[in-house]
């Protein structure tokens, strides 16, 4: 069949007709992609309570998202009136952690002050900014496009998200975004406020926990300090044997809090100028029982912290109290806090004694290794102490 000029040209329109259908069916599918992205990283986000690494989730999508070289996420000091990174990825990320902007000061400065998207194609021919890119200068990183958005709550700004250089070269555009809007209205407000709750709660858990450790140095006055130096003592231990944030975290309050059932022992008990008799001893064997009887009654600690409290005096040989618990029985931060407790007890002023030397100490863990304590915690904590001289 021959085509007529007129049929060919026909021709010609339906094929571009249908590239042009295809390349816009691919673009189409691709955004899709990268809206359902959008949609399905909250599912992530909103699992992952603390703030830091919820931080990096959202910083490393929003990155992928723009295709950018490099992306920041800034915070807003109100009280200070400046900004700060809390995350920056890119090849000189790490360097951006300790600096802090001047609201107004710069492009993401400024989008925090105004409040609006601001779309820079070349910072180098924007006067407006082109001369005040001292960061950039200083850690020698070449700019050209950087798109910067607002993060609002409540119509406040609050942070800044910031990408520098589309991959490739060119130039942000109106669909970059949209999208990363769409990322900020759908997952980025609302989960930094629900982790900025957590943190406070946070911080109003520590406060509370602090008191508590004060309470327990007022009423021993010989060894005020005592649980916080166990804390940071068993933190150590812990950090040496590779436990994790969470557990790290939790093994450090249940150091301040595993003498927390002192306060049920009467002072002339805890302050006697001279050892324990038979029954003071007795009496002063439920603090663990009484420590675990108080923490318990705060339903959000952790099983582990209590157990902490209830269990570190406990002995690997089972001759310990208050159950008389053996081996691995004894739970894992009871076991490290009974090393960090006794190391304590032997370096520090008692009322019947001056305290010992550290190397006495030391001596007396590496005696009770396998009776009184874990052989293999104790051969971790007389490590720590002879390389790396971290514990005091």
């Amino acid at each position: 069949m021959i085509l007529t000029v007129s049929g060919l040209i026909l021709l010609v329109i339906l094929i571009s007709i249908l590239f042009i259908v295809c390349i816009r069916y691919r673009q189409l599918k691709e955004k899709h992609k990268k809206v359902m992205d959008i949609l399905s990283i909250g599912k992530n986000i909103s699992i992952n309570i603390k703030l830091q690494k919820l931080i990096e989730d959202i910083v490393e999508t929003a990155k992928n998202l723009a295709l950018a070289e490099a992306c920041s996420l800034y915070l807003v000091d109100e009280e200070k009136q400046e900004l700060f990174f809390n995350t920056a990825l890119g090849e000189k990320g790490h360097l951006l952690k300790e600096i802090r902007i001047k609201i107004g000061q710069g492009v993401a400065g400024t989008v925090a002050q105004v409040g609006e998207t601001l779309n820079i194609p070349d910072i180098s021919k924007d006067t407006r900014f082109n001369k005040s890119r001292k960061i950039a200068k200083d850690i020698e990183f070449k700019e050209k496009a950087i798109l910067t958005l607002p993060i609002k709550s409540k119509n406040k700004v609050i942070g800044v998200l910031q990408f520098i250089n589309k991959q490739g070269g060119g130039e942000f555009t109106k669909e970059d975004e949209e999208l990363i809007q769409m990322l900020i209205d759908f997952q980025v407000v609302s989960n930094l406020e629900k982790s900025q709750l957590y943190e406070r709660l946070r911080q109003t858990f520590v406060d509370s926990i602090e008191s508590m450790a004060s309470a327990i140095d007022a009423k021993d006055i010989y060894t005020q300090g005592h649980c916080r130096r166990v804390s940071e003592n068993a933190f150590k231990i812990g950090r040496c044997i590779g436990l994790n944030p969470n557990e790290l975290e939790a093994l450090k309050y249940a150091g301040i809090l595993h003498d927390i059932g002192k306060i049920g022992i009467k002072d002339a008990i805890l302050n006697k100028q001279g050892p324990l008799d038979d029954d003071e001893f007795q009496i002063m064997k439920t603090h663990p029982v009484v420590g675990d009887t108080i923490l318990r009654q705060i339903s959000t600690l952790e099983q582990s912290i209590r157990d902490a409290a209830r269990y570190h005096h406990e002995r690997y040989d089972g001759m310990g109290y208050y159950e008389g618990l053996k081996g691995e029985q004894i739970p894992l931060f009871a076991r490290i806090l009974a090393i960090a407790d006794t190391y304590d007890a032997i370096t520090t002023d008692r009322p019947y004694r001056k305290g010992l030397a550290k190397e006495v100490a030391l001596e007396e863990i590496r005696n009770g290794e396998g009776t009184q304590f874990d052989p293999e915690l104790a051969e971790v904590f007389i490590r720590l102490m002879e390389e790396s001289k971290e514990i005091k």
